[in-house]
């Protein structure tokens, strides 16, 4: 096989509609979960193929190509070159956690005592409390003006919110899930619960959800992870995979009957899914640097490469051989693991973050690191404590880093 022939290849369209349910319910599993080869560069519609022998370094062409300039790609932040940690202050609450903040680093959200018979959402602006609500919700973004968005629970349903100055705000639609806002205030999440939930879009807090257009196979049970700057939003979705039975000789749903894969929904309607290099899953995790980024299903530890795409070219970058060692920031729900050593992704760097602190020295020493800065300056998460042990709470984190 030449190489126009496996681009070809790799770029197939998905075939055909889905022929059934998917055999794996996202929404429920995110929900559940909350709380390539060599380095290649796939660039363009045409799927130009091109080898590098690091992603930062020099492109080679492959064998018998003529040159083709590189795609304009943002820069990367630089890494910064140190970092010190402190403990935000929690208004008084024995236990909080950061889930979220916004592009500058000057907006962090989080909850309070989320085990205990009076649990709450919290608001940090430049390190400081600047709300304190005594409600249950979960939090999975916030956005450079302060307005949080998120869910509640309310008699065995959930209900899509916003927070905004304090206030816990119910988003029109019915039943659903807000999980992701940008600078200009659009949101996207779900309408609908379990397997009849359906990405959605508001242009505002006020305005009606639109649901995600029936296309390109995308089942009903697509779940919107995240949505760029500009309006894109990915969509986490499954589907068949052509020929492979959809159970196992023990009769239990087979996991590899299902591709995963991730799509994109412009702020002009249109819905196109992606094809990573190589046939790999890639089940996005969120937007950062200007980059979507993702991985395996789930996208979690020792699932294969971590790779990002860049939706103005078209071009993918493998940034780990394995996604391991370091945090994906972004909305509260994919690529947030427990580590016992605190680090991100900054472009394709890695920030490790120092845990020497004595209010962390107290806890379980594993830390969850939510968000960072585009700047990658301010960075905030969590010292997990132990739930069954009140003298070892959870402590909000705020990192704050320099060139």
């Amino acid at each position: 096989m030449n190489d126009d022939e496996y681009a070809a290849l790799m770029l197939r369209p998905l075939a055909g509609e889905p022929a059934g349910p998917p055999g794996i319910d996202v929404p429920k599993a995110m929900r559940d979960g909350r709380r390539l080869r060599s380095r290649r560069w796939w660039t363009g519609s045409l799927g130009t193929l091109l080898v590098t022998g690091l992603i930062t370094g020099g492109v080679l062409l492959a064998p018998g190509r003529h040159e083709t300039p590189l795609p304009d790609l943002p820069p990367d932040p630089a890494v910064p070159a140190a970092c010190t940690a402190g403990r935000l202050p929690a208004a008084g609450h024995r236990s909080a956690e950061v889930k979220a903040g916004d592009s500058t680093g000057r907006w962090l959200i989080g909850t309070s005592d989320a085990l205990s018979k009076k649990p709450g959402v919290l608001v940090w602006h430049d390190g400081k409390v600047v709300a304190d609500r005594p409600v249950q919700a979960d939090v999975w973004d916030i956005n450079a003006s302060g307005v949080g968005v998120g869910s509640r629970r309310i008699n065995g349903k959930d209900y899509p919110y916003v927070i905004r100055d304090g206030r816990l705000i119910r988003l029109p639609g019915g039943i659903g899930d807000a999980a992701a806002i940008n600078d200009a205030g659009v949101i996207v999440g779900t309408i609908g619960q379990n397997d009849q939930a359906r990405p959605a879009r508001w242009r505002t807090p006020d305005s009606p959800p639109e649901l995600l257009p029936a296309a390109l196979g995308i089942p009903g049970t697509a779940t919107m992870i995240d949505i760029a700057p500009d309006g894109t939003a990915a969509v986490a979705a499954s589907s068949l995979r052509p020929g492979i039975p959809t159970t196992g000789e023990n009769g239990r749903p087979n996991p590899d009957a299902w591709r995963h894969f991730t799509a994109l929904w412009t702020p002009d309607g249109k819905v196109r899914a992606l094809e990573a290099p190589g046939d790999t899953d890639f089940h996005a995790v969120g937007f950062a640097y200007g980059w979507l980024y993702g991985g395996g299903f789930p996208p979690v530890p020792g699932q294969g490469p971590l790779l990002r795409y860049h939706p103005d070219t078209g071009t993918w970058q493998q940034v780990a051989p394995a996604h391991r060692k370091a945090q994906v920031t972004g909305p509260s729900r994919w690529g947030k693991f427990i580590a016992d050593v605190p680090a991100i992704y900054v472009g394709t760097g890695v920030l490790e973050l120092p845990k020497e602190m004595d209010a962390v020295r107290r806890g379980s020493g594993d830390f969850l690191v939510e968000t960072a800065s585009d700047n990658a300056h301010v960075v905030a998460g969590t010292g997990v404590g132990v739930n069954s042990d009140p003298t070892k709470p959870f402590q909000p984190i705020i990192w704050t880093c320099h060139d």
